[in-house]
């Protein structure tokens, strides 16, 4: 979900660029060394991430509710490729179509990326089939959900209690597209591009 600029505090808005920076920081240490046939494979995953992220509705507090394209990244590639794929595409939303704000960046990076990537892949690696995505893809939803509403409470945008629950559980019900189409690709992918299963996950 995209948090537009002004709708955050200074302290917010601070403490997620901070920690959204020290993630991107280390993903673009650990990806500096990459083989070149990786580079496509992340440009391609960059541009999946931009596409589905476009498709965006309204929700409580000023944010948006989507599908994110980070758990599928997440499970081929690996949770620090997978952050620095969604900061990539968070930026050039942010700039290409004001689709969430550059000083709500790193807070947006947060919640989708930083959550997405490293938890999905967490739960991803307890149970690698394609069928787990319909139960992490829902999950994930509520947790960003939830981190995006406690940032709207803390900068005073959103009452707590049925507005947690109204944008949480608009991005848990995002999240179950999100699960529905990540197990689709993940099983087509086995099927026709095993090899890309097998990647190494950095």
């Amino acid at each position: 979900m995209h948090i537009p600029d002004g709708f955050l505090s200074g302290g917010v808005l601070g403490a997620t660029a901070l920690g959204g920076l020290a993630v991107f920081s280390v993903s673009s240490a650990r990806l500096k060394n990459s083989p070149p046939e990786r580079i496509p494979l992340l440009g391609a995953a960059a541009a999946w991430v931009f596409a589905v992220q476009l498709l965006a509705f309204p929700a409580p507090g000023g944010a948006s509710v989507h599908l994110n394209g980070v758990l599928l990244c997440a499970a081929l590639l690996g949770p620090w490729s997978a952050a620095l794929v969604s900061f990539s595409a968070l930026l050039l939303s942010a700039l290409m179509f004001q689709h969430g704000g550059l000083f709500s960046l790193g807070a947006n990076f947060i919640n989708i990326g930083v959550i997405q990537a490293f938890l999905g892949f967490a739960l991803w690696r307890l149970r690698p089939a394609a069928s787990s995505a319909l139960v992490i893809g829902p999950l994930l939803g509520f947790l960003s959900g939830l981190a995006c509403a406690v940032e709207l409470y803390l900068s005073g945008r959103l009452a707590s209690g049925a507005g947690f629950l109204l944008l949480a559980g608009a991005q848990a019900a995002a999240g179950l597209a999100e699960g529905a189409v990540t197990a689709s690709l993940l099983g087509a992918l086995s099927r026709l591009k095993p090899g890309l299963l097998r990647l190494e996950r950095v």
